[in-house]
C-alpha cells in the first residue's frame, strides 16, 4: 500500500459503490499529485532496473485491491463484469491521472467526477 494511501479494505466499507468509487478515486488522485515525480521514475525505470520492478510489485497488487473493492456490490458476473472491471482498472492507473491532470489539464475533481461516471456508464448492463 502506498504511504498516506487509504486501504482498498476501508474503501470497501463504503456501502454504495458509487460512493466507493468516488472516494476512493478522491484519495488516490491526491496521492499521486503528491508522488507523481517519484512515480514517473519508478514507473519510466521499471521494466529496465529489476530492484523497481519488485518494488512496484506491490504498488500494483495494491491496485488491483482497489480494483476488486471498487467492484464489490455491482452485482456483475462474467461478461458484464469485464466493461466496468477494465474502467475502473483504467481509473485507477497513474497514466490515467497523469494524461487528465497533467497533460490536459483537468482539476482533481472533475477527474474523479470523469472517471466515476465513466465507471457507472460501463457498470449499466
Amino acid at each position: 500500500m502506498p504511504s498516506g494511501a487509504t486501504t482498498p479494505h476501508a474503501w470497501s466499507e463504503i456501502p454504495d459503490p458509487r460512493d466507493r468509487t468516488e472516494t476512493a478515486l478522491r484519495e488516490l488522485y491526491a496521492f499521486y499529485g503528491r508522488t507523481h515525480a517519484m512515480y514517473e521514475s519508478l514507473f519510466r525505470d521499471e521494466t529496465l532496473v529489476p530492484a523497481i520492478h519488485r518494488r512496484l510489485r506491490d504498488f500494483h497488487g495494491y491496485l488491483q485491491a482497489a480494483q476488486d473493492a471498487l467492484m464489490m456490490g455491482r452485482k456483475l458476473r462474467g461478461r458484464g463484469a469485464s466493461r466496468p472491471r477494465a474502467v475502473i482498472g483504467h481509473a485507477l492507473a497513474f497514466t490515467t491521472w497523469q494524461s487528465l491532470i497533467q497533460e490536459q489539464q483537468l482539476a482533481d475533481e472533475d477527474a474523479v467526477s470523469l472517471m466515476s461516471q465513466l465507471v457507472e456508464s460501463a457498470s449499466r448492463r
